[in-house]
């Protein structure tokens, strides 16, 4: 339950508009709200967001990863979500939906995974059952790597990589990567222990066996074509890296000490999978869709200074994991530490890869206001004060130039203005309360118009009614600014 900013009236969580007073709801705008907070972390996001290729604007935040996670759902917005990047499901770029991303499927895939666990579990503890051990193995690898690349499908607002698509990314792709960096591994030994130069050559063998794999899939998916779509490949390939690589460490565990032993390493293992192989892979992904750009395909991506910039990163964070820093493992503070700092990069790189998303919805729609099919054609506009007499004017038919501002209305500076009594009327005296305009100039780029004889003109949406003021009634005969001589 929410309540509209403009009159306080209770509204559901999915409402765009104040069933009372009419005023759009602020909550599904992506615009430029997230550069009117001036917190410390969102100054961070933003400078982050302008490095990697944003506008700086934030859009999605720590809170958004949670914020849907423990309200209820149905099976029908899951099965949405699953069915999504096919050829029939895939939606044009006009018609995607530009809202902040609200991501919980993920949490629901993972009580999935512990579930069964809890039960394999059970069954090789109680009742000593060595058929439950391979899947207490894999169970216990594999249940936070794919609930992770199931976030990341979420979050990727195109919608045009499917499921099974990132399936075999991650069956695939994690053992190519994994079989790939067992091959550099032959040319770079390590020696017995593990110092600090071997760790930095972990940390290269590594992220480049998963790099190689990454661009492989980048370039043979064709409808990657976008930031969000790196994260999720990579995302997919540094899952099934973690998954298969854990896996191993915890057969290890039971075969050679005990059980006790397997349980403390899988548990071990899950909690550090966030800050591990999933967002170093996802980084990486990002920076090689970034260095591309909007050319096509090519090797000269890893001449880029845009690619160099970001793919230390994941390097850097791996080498520094395996060095074995003094006390590093005391509360696991230093896993913990740069688990926190590879997710504020996703953070930026997710906010980039959204702005990227919505310039994309803009240019489909087109820059002139052209009406398309989607959000866009059921809400109400909002237009720009220079046109307008005051902000905030509710109903109003934007002229040439202006341009959809995230499904929200209409604007030449990218800022929305709420609707309030005193500035309800229009500029040319017409009361917003109309639900036809008859006359005027209406072309087919203003949204009220629908084709055919401009004087049937209507709005998308009808206007909430209300009784007029005397104030009111007096400024509809007399429109401001008219010379009456």
């Amino acid at each position: 339950m929410k309540h509209c900013r403009n009159c306080g009236a209770s509204m559901n969580e999915e409402d765009l508009f104040c069933s009372r007073c009419g005023m759009p709801c602020y909550e599904k705008f992506t615009g430029r709200e997230g550069a009117r907070k001036s917190g410390g972390f969102s100054r961070l996001l933003r400078g982050l967001s302008c490095l990697t290729g944003g506008d700086g604007t934030v859009r999605f935040r720590f809170g958004d990863l949670f914020a849907e996670v423990f309200q209820k759902h149905s099976k029908e917005e899951a099965d949405r979500i699953f069915i999504c990047g096919t050829a029939a499901t895939t939606p044009p770029p006009a018609s995607l939906e530009t809202v902040r991303p609200r991501p919980w499927l993920y949490s629901r895939v993972f009580a999935v995974f512990a579930v069964a666990f809890l039960f394999l579990n059970a069954g090789l503890l109680v009742f000593g059952s060595a058929f439950s051990l391979p899947g207490v193995v894999f169970l216990g690898a594999a249940a936070v790597p794919i609930s992770l690349f199931v976030f990341f499908f979420e979050i990727n607002l195109p919608k045009n990589i499917s499921f099974f698509t990132t399936v075999k990314i991650f069956l695939i792709g994690g053992c190519a990567s994994l079989l790939l960096s067992l091959f550099l591994y032959v040319f770079v030994p390590l020696g017995e222990e593990i110092g600090y130069f071997q760790a930095i050559l972990i940390g290269i063998v590594e992220e480049v066996g998963k790099l190689v794999v990454v661009y492989f899939f980048l370039r043979w998916e064709k409808a990657a074509d976008c930031a969000m779509n790196a994260l999720l490949i990579g995302a997919a390939v540094g899952a099934g890296f973690a998954a298969f690589e854990s896996a191993g460490y915890i057969l290890w565990a039971a075969l050679e000490e005990n059980y006790s032993s397997m349980l403390q390493v899988a548990f071990l293992r899950a909690v550090l999978a966030p800050g591990g192989h999933v967002a170093w892979a996802a980084i990486t992904g990002y920076a090689l869709m970034y260095a591309k750009g909007e050319d096509p395909w090519s090797t000269s991506v890893f001449k880029s200074r845009k690619f160099w910039g970001l793919f230390w990163i994941p390097v850097l964070l791996h080498a520094v994991w395996d060095m074995p820093i003094p006390f590093g493992s005391v509360l696991l503070w230093l896993p913990l530490l740069l688990t926190a700092l590879s997710w504020v990069v996703l953070l930026a790189q997710i906010n980039a890869g959204i702005g990227q998303v919505i310039d994309r919805v803009r240019r489909a729609r087109g820059e002139e206001g052209e009406t398309q099919k989607g959000l866009l054609s059921e809400i109400a506009w909002i237009p720009d004060p220079a046109w307008c007499r005051a902000p905030g004017s509710f109903w109003s038919v934007p002229p040439s130039g202006f341009f959809p501002l995230d499904g929200v209305g209409w604007t030449r500076n990218s800022q929305a203005y709420p609707r309030s009594p005193e500035n309800s009327e229009r500029r040319d005296g017409r009361d917003p309360d109309d639900r036809f305009f008859p006359g005027g100039s209406f072309s087919s780029a203003d949204p009220f118009f629908r084709g055919g004889d401009s004087s049937k003109a209507r709005p998308f949406r009808e206007a909430p009614s209300r009784e007029r003021s005397s104030c009111e009634k007096s400024s509809r005969e007399e429109p401001p600014g008219e010379n009456k001589t």
